[in-house]
């Protein structure tokens, strides 16, 4: 039996939606803007790449597939041991008006493992997302780009 459950999240920022996909989308500038998540490489859907996660004091190491990376669908990536649990990472930018957008934020998890682990990460979780989206919309409203 494979397990389901999603991490859902959000934030409203004083931006055009083409501004904040602009920052979504550069992943090697991440490390100017986000205290949680590190790429070295610019997103290329359908390619494994690495990624470093902050839980803590650490950075974690994590492999991840890019799944698509475009305007129209957002950045998704997934990562994880499949069968046992995967994560597909997700940021949709969404247009509420000429100067102010969303940014839908979340994971999908599947796999036997899903009741067990994410009961377990999911205070955790919550906040990395929280910060994440905290530090993309303080970015994005500054104009830095």
């Amino acid at each position: 039996m494979i397990f389901r459950q999603s991490i859902r999240s959000g934030i409203e920022i004083e931006a055009r939606s083409d501004r904040l996909w602009q920052t979504l989308s550069d992943l090697e500038q991440y490390r100017h803007w986000n205290r949680s998540t590190r790429f070295n490489t610019a997103p290329k859907a359908g390619k494994v790449q690495l990624m470093l996660v902050k839980l803590g004091v650490l950075w974690l190491p994590v492999p991840v597939l890019i799944q698509h990376c475009n305007a129209r669908q957002g950045l998704r990536w997934i990562g994880g041991i499949p069968g046992l649990i995967t994560g597909s990472h997700y940021f949709q930018p969404q247009a509420i008006d000429q100067n102010r957008s969303r940014l839908a934020h979340g994971e999908d998890f599947s796999g036997l493992l899903v009741p067990v682990l994410l009961p377990l990460l999911s205070k955790v979780l919550d906040a990395l997302y929280d910060t994440i989206n905290s530090d993309i919309k303080a970015h994005c409203e500054r104009g830095q780009l």
